[in-house]
């Protein structure tokens, strides 16, 4: 009977620590012990109760703890103090923490462990489970409480699950809080073997519950060679937000030098934060930049001013300021955004983008508009900033101060569709510098009511649709006097339209059989009578692009200052190959083109007697696992000449292996006017580690590069260096030059200048390099 008690003992024992190795999923430190029985240690033992030496083990429980203490031994003693001492393959587990070693010393009193490492094959092991992996610790010495593992240990090596690094010190001092103090330390998050990465430092404070460690007198090493030295050093454990300094942005630039930001980041509430960002340019001087960002339930903004006090090469002062914010709250919705700059070539002078240089116009938008389900409205005050290039002046768009603007809709009225948009807006515009005409200003409104009856079945639509424009000027004016026209005018013109189509579908498509095939033609008819409009002021009307959706809009105008007068129909007809299991597009044709039965007069872009515009194909989808097309072509086909074409490929062979080409055609009135422009894009991984990006943006009539992008990019797992050129045109003969360089330490930080938002932009697919997960912990 004894014999049965002591196998069941010994079998419960041992599936309970299979259980525990199972859910830590440590399984190189949970090898199965000797066989165990259940032993009390709330007394004194005796002879009889006594295990055979060579299977002594025990389960050591306290009475006021909600967990018992497993423990498997060689050898166990007991004394009387309660005290327990496991020798020779020693476990000892609670919960989730389970200690290893040669000698266990378990204090029941004080519930604390004293591991010691005999021989040097078998060093003592702390393993807890902490949400996200397992921490552990090894050491040929420590004591340490179970509940709270506080405690100390000599000569120890740690490996964190959570941020997957790992280090080794001295002395380690376990705090409460999921605190813990290396004395004389290093630490890295290279895998074991590696330290292509190491931070020394005098002390270095692990701090769990808030996630962030802190060196003191740190030195750290690439490649043992010493990088940065500092007494005072902080790196994130999470992705939680933290204040401290943020790694800082190393460049060089033609036009600013050496160029040095070092960031400092305050994390004043969970909901806002700022940003202060010191820029030091060895062409330029010292300038003083900050963010400022917050988001709360029923708003968001953020705030940025960079100033640069003396500019060293022009000698002025420049700036640059935002402030945006927007909110909603029961149907209401609000905002502004306001942005200036000190004079017209700021960002072309010290802007790290291109995208900043491309930008000629900063609004100053204030606005705040009400929504109901059938109807809204909305007040506006915009005005403009424009930056002008003197040997390219750009156009200066009026100002809207104010503008007014309503929409309703109330749908399925007898069949009906009901619409009407209104609009009253004062256009303005401000001092002009010279060389650019001045143009008259006023008021102008517009209303458009609209009814429409949708006839739409499973295989086809019909949609015919009434609406009446009717707008009116005044006060009407120019700055310069020069202004002779009517002072107020009004325009009311009838819009009659129908579109119509069908939806077929077969099962097996017309060339490619392995797919499914719709077939979708479309007629869209629009009648329009011509008003003549020339003296009509132009406020925020422009002609829009000829495409797809231009074959089907009541207007090709954008705005309201023009309507073309139109007696025409579009004929068009989209086929699709559809993935039969997936349903989704495997290739889209299109092809479209509008008839005119009288010629348009309304500024009429078309030529001369032209029954018809020009002739738009199309073709695009993921036509290979690999290879997606995106095309259109514009072509004339009174004289079958070509006037636009945009064709796009992408090879997308495997992940982190892209290569994008773009070419773009447009013709012009001659030779100068015309552009052609070849785009090359690409992330290409050349071998397990090296990446080679780039792009190349090539204008071929003026035989220039646009913009560049070219560089390399290497991983090792725990550290990535970026290095990269850019060069882009900021005026007709004048162009930028930068270079990018950045070393990453995956879980420290990054030195140099961050070039991931470049990448992005400028590489369509570009997929950042990251770590995997987790690398082999079985050295620990």
């Amino acid at each position: 009977m004894n014999f049965r008690l002591f196998f069941k003992s010994s079998l419960l024992m041992w599936v309970l620590q299979a259980v525990y190795c199972a859910q830590a999923q440590y399984t190189a430190a949970c090898l199965p012990g000797p066989q165990t029985s259940t032993i009390p240690v709330n007394g004194p033992i005796s002879n009889s109760a006594r295990p055979s030496k060579k299977f002594d083990s025990a389960e050591i429980s306290k009475a006021d703890r909600s967990k018992p203490v497993l423990g498997s031994a060689d050898k166990l003693t007991s004394q009387s103090d309660q005290t327990t001492v496991l020798e020779g393959n020693a476990t000892l587990n609670r919960g989730t923490v389970t200690v290893t070693g040669d000698l266990i010393t378990y204090f029941q009193l004080s519930d604390e462990v004293l591991l010691e490492s005999i021989s040097p094959e078998g060093p003592a092991r702390v393993l807890r489970q902490v949400p996200g992996g397992v921490d552990v610790l090894t050491t040929p010495k420590a004591r340490l409480r179970l509940d709270d593992n506080t405690g100390y240990a000599q000569s120890p090596e740690v490996f964190y699950s959570r941020v997957n690094g790992r280090g080794k010190a001295d002395y380690l001092e376990n705090l409460p809080d999921q605190k813990s103090r290396l004395i004389n330390a290093q630490y890295t998050t290279c895998a074991p073997g590696d330290d292509s990465w190491i931070l020394k430092a005098r002390t270095i404070l692990i701090d769990q519950s808030a996630d962030v460690g802190t060196a003191q007198g740190a030195v750290l090493y690439f490649k043992n060679t010493p990088i940065l030295g500092t007494p005072y050093f902080q790196f994130p454990l999470g992705k939680e937000r933290r204040t401290g300094f943020l790694p800082a942005s190393l460049g060089l630039s033609s036009r600013t030098g050496i160029d040095i930001t070092t960031p400092y980041y305050i994390n004043l509430a969970p909901n806002r934060d700022l940003t202060l960002e010191p820029r030091l340019m060895s062409k330029r001087g010292l300038q003083l930049g900050g963010e400022f960002r917050y988001l709360a339930e029923n708003y968001r903004g953020d705030a940025r001013l960079e100033w640069l006090p003396n500019d060293t090469i022009s000698g002025e002062q420049r700036y640059y300021l935002q402030a945006r914010h927007n909110w909603a709250r029961d149907g209401w919705v609000g905002g502004y955004n306001l942005q200036t700059v000190s004079d017209d070539r700021y960002f072309v002078d010290l802007s790290k983008s291109i995208s900043n240089v491309s930008n000629t116009s900063l609004p100053r938008d204030l606005f705040l508009s009400y929504t109901q389900p059938l109807w809204s409205v909305t007040g506006r005050f915009s005005s403009f900033q424009t930056l002008q290039d003197p040997v390219s002046p750009v156009p200066v768009p009026f100002d809207r101060l104010p503008q007014l603007s309503f929409s309703y809709i109330k749908p399925s009225v007898a069949g009906l569709d009901i619409s009407v948009n209104a609009e009253v807006t004062r256009f303005s515009r401000p001092a002009l510098p010279l060389g650019i005409p001045s143009l008259p200003e006023g008021w102008r409104s517009y209303v458009q009511p609209s009814v429409s009856y949708p006839i739409v079945r499973p295989a086809f639509f019909a949609i015919p649709k009434l609406s009446v424009h009717a707008t009116r000027y005044w006060g009407l004016h120019q700055d310069d006097g020069q202004y002779v026209g009517p002072t107020a005018f009004n325009r009311i013109l009838p819009i009659f339209s129908i579109d119509s189509g069908l939806n077929l579908e077969r099962d097996q498509g017309l060339v490619f059989s392995q797919w499914k095939q719709t077939l979708e033609p479309r007629l869209f008819y629009l009648r329009v009578p011509y008003k003549n409009q020339s003296k009509f002021p132009i406020f925020d009307t422009a002609l829009t692009d000829f495409g797809f959706g231009q074959l089907f809009s009541e207007n090709v105008f954008s705005g309201q200052d023009r309507i073309a007068d139109a007696n025409q129909l579009t004929v068009a007809a989209t086929t699709r190959y559809l993935d039969p299991v997936t349903n989704e597009d495997r290739l889209r044709l299109a092809i479209g083109k509008r008839f005119y039965f009288s010629q348009p007069k309304v500024e009429n872009t078309q030529a001369p007697q032209s029954k018809s515009s020009d002739l738009l194909l199309s073709a695009s989808g993921p036509i290979t696992r690999t290879l997606t097309l995106d095309s259109t072509l514009q072509l004339n086909t009174e004289n079958n000449r070509l006037v636009r074409s945009v064709i796009g490929l992408r090879y997308n062979p495997a992940e982190r292996k892209l290569f994008n080409l773009a070419y773009r055609y447009t013709r012009g009135a001659n030779s100068v006017e015309t552009s052609e422009l070849l785009d090359l894009s690409g992330q290409w991984q050349l071998q397990p580690r090296w990446y080679l990006v780039g792009r190349v943006n090539y204008s071929l009539p003026e035989r220039r590069i646009s913009e560049a992008v070219a560089g390399v990019e290497y991983d090792a797992c725990c550290w990535r260096v970026r290095t990269f050129l850019n060069r882009y045109a900021v005026a007709t003969k004048k162009a930028t030059t930068s270079l990018f360089i950045q070393l990453e330490l995956v879980g420290l930080g990054s030195i140099g200048n961050d070039p991931l938002a470049l990448l992005k932009r400028s590489v369509p697919g570009y997929r950042k390099l990251e770590s995997p997960e987790t690398w082999n912990t079985a050295p620990y």
